[in-house]
C-alpha cells in the first residue's frame, strides 16, 4: 500500500471509531446487547421454572405471564437496533 492509501484508511478509520456520534451510538449497542442478555437468561430461567411446575403438576399460568412480559421487554430491545 501507498502512502496515500494508508493516510485515507486511517482517515476512514478516525472518523468511523473516534467520531462523538459514532462513539456514543457504539456505547448504547453495547448497553442495548447487555441489556438483551440479561432478558435471554431471565427468560432461560423462567422456562427452567415452568418445566418444574409442568412436572410437578402445579399451575404455570403466573411463570407464563412473567415469560410474556419478558419477551415484550426482549422484542422491543431488537426494535430499538
Amino acid at each position: 500500500m501507498n502512502q496515500t492509501a494508508i493516510t485515507q484508511h486511517l482517515s476512514e478509520m478516525r472518523e468511523k471509531y473516534l467520531d462523538k456520534k459514532s462513539a456514543c451510538d457504539m456505547a448504547q449497542g453495547r448497553e442495548r446487547s447487555r441489556k438483551m442478555v440479561k432478558i435471554k437468561k431471565k427468560l432461560v430461567t423462567l422456562e427452567r421454572e415452568r418445566c418444574q411446575k409442568l412436572l410437578g403438576q402445579r399451575d404455570p399460568s403466573q411463570i407464563d405471564a412473567k415469560i410474556e412480559e419478558q419477551k415484550k421487554l426482549y422484542s422491543q430491545c431488537c426494535r430499538q437496533k
